[in-house]
């Protein structure tokens, strides 16, 4: 999970801004990545990501949420944005968090 993860980081941020498709399509790939084993991914937000990273994955928060329906994923994503040391960073990360939850269909 981490390698493939952060490989597709780096070409996230490899991308041009005004790039849509393909921002669209790691996005897609991020989401995929991170819907497929719920269990990892939430171990993998919880031990194995910095900040940076994780502020990062905030883009995915929404499609990962919808396309997986997990309560247990927004728990984590939550629960590791309260740990972010940076205030702005913090309360950026826990707004997406909250349009994730807000995809959950429960």
């Amino acid at each position: 999970m981490q390698n493939a993860y952060l490989k597709l980081l780096n070409d996230r941020l490899a991308l041009h801004l005004n790039d849509d498709m393909g921002l669209m399509e790691n996005w897609k790939e991020q989401t995929n990545l991170l819907s497929s084993n719920i269990g990892d991914s939430i171990s993998f937000i919880l031990n194995d990501i910095t900040d940076d990273q994780f502020v990062w994955m905030s883009e995915v928060f929404e499609d990962v949420a919808e396309q997986s329906q997990s309560q247990d994923f927004v728990d984590a994503i939550r629960a590791r944005a309260l740990r972010i040391k940076s205030k702005e960073d913090r309360e950026s990360v826990l707004s997406e968090v909250e349009y994730a939850s807000n995809r959950l269909l429960t």
